[in-house]
């Protein structure tokens, strides 16, 4: 007869499936698009170019001329894997719970499913995170660096964004300097923006001292609607910030741009060496789109791990049959047996897809 094994491969999946996703502003706001797993080793994309031609007038009697068809190019890209782990303290399940009773509740097995529920979400936590600083990075400089233990060299990833649409304002142009408007920045961006897709933006995010910065023109107050409020079901969960300046405060709209939103982002972590770090550096503005056309993409590949029979891209939700990114695992330490751990595998990075989707722009 089979025993029951609460930390089986497809009940972890189970618990990992049921997890809330965490806080992952960028991601949600450009990355609309997904690339599942395949199987492969590494993740492709197409970058099309776009249709910006004429048509020639001529005389009835002429032929016209041919159009070329539109090309596109195919980038090629291994993501690296992210592999958070967690140790258990074996004494840990005699412990109380943080918000159990004083004269505890819970038996010790009890104690300890509930802490690996815990422990994924943390873990989980932590891998958004970090996909959350790849994405500022891309949208930012228009290029992934991949780096971490075990990558022999730093590895760029150069998505071919326009040179104009990565910005870094110099000395007399910054913001806070004298004849500089800021709000008059943004309308030539958008400007540009709309000239080079076709699209207007629908999203600018500004880091607090951008922000600062452009609510200080004298302009602002004619050029901005601080009224505006986007319907929240539209919106959907990811957006009702619920007053979580860390997840992102809608503050208006552009009203030259046909409501173009204005969003102030900003959200702190520990980096690697335990030091407080910014996802979004200081002084920088981020213009991009949710338009299908031109919005970025999510990549995800393939997790090799024999647990999952080598095809981590057929995990899906036991229940909705929605695919997975994350893969679980929990291992015993043997001798002594007495410890245990667990993991949680992804190897995902954000792309720019449509690379002149987004502008990336350093105001000072």
């Amino acid at each position: 007869m089979a025993t029951y094994n609460p930390y089986e491969t497809r009940r972890l999946i189970g618990i990992v499936a049921d997890l809330p996703p965490p806080s992952a502003f960028l991601l949600n706001m450009f990355f609309k698009k997904e690339i599942r797993p395949t199987g492969a080793r590494k993740v492709m994309f197409d970058v099309e170019s776009q249709n910006k031609g004429i048509a020639l007038l001529c005389n009835p009697i002429v032929a016209g001329r041919p159009v070329r068809e539109r090309g596109f190019y195919t980038k090629e890209i291994e993501p690296a894997y992210m592999k958070p782990w967690m140790n258990f303290d074996p004494y840990g399940v005699l412990d109380r719970m943080v918000g159990e009773a004083p004269s505890g509740e819970l038996d010790p097995a009890a104690r300890q499913s509930a802490r690996l529920v815990r422990g994924f979400n943390d873990l989980k936590t932590i891998a958004i995170r970090r996909y959350e600083v790849m994405a500022a990075q891309a949208l930012i400089t228009g290029k992934s660096i991949i780096s971490g233990e075990g990558i022999p060299i730093d590895i760029e990833v150069d998505y071919g964004r326009k040179a104009a649409f990565t910005k870094a304002l110099t000395s007399g142009d910054r913001w806070n300097e004298a004849s500089v408007s800021p709000v008059s920045n943004v309308e030539t961006w958008v400007a540009e923006f709309i000239a080079e897709t076709g699209y207007a933006p629908t999203r600018i995010s500004f880091d607090p001292l951008a922000w600062k910065s452009f609510r200080a023109d004298p302009l602002f107050d004619k050029s901005i609607d601080v009224t505006y409020k986007r319907n929240s079901e539209a919106m959907g969960l990811d957006y009702l910030m619920l007053g979580n300046a860390q997840q992102g405060q809608l503050m208006g709209s552009l009203k030259s741009g046909g409501n173009i939103e204005l969003w102030v982002y900003q959200q702190t972590y520990l980096n690697e060496a335990g030091a407080a770090a910014k996802v979004v550096p200081d002084y920088s503005v981020i213009i991009g789109s949710e338009n299908p056309e031109i919005t970025q993409t999510m990549a995800w590949g393939t997790v090799i791990d024999p647990e999952l029979g080598y095809q981590s891209e057929q995990l899906r939700d036991p229940e909705t049959g929605a695919r997975l990114e994350f893969a679980p695992a929990h291992w015993f330490q043997q001798k002594p047996h007495i410890g245990e751990a667990i993991m949680l595998q992804s190897a995902g990075l954000p792309a720019l897809t449509s690379p002149n989707g987004t502008m990336g722009i350093t105001v000072r």
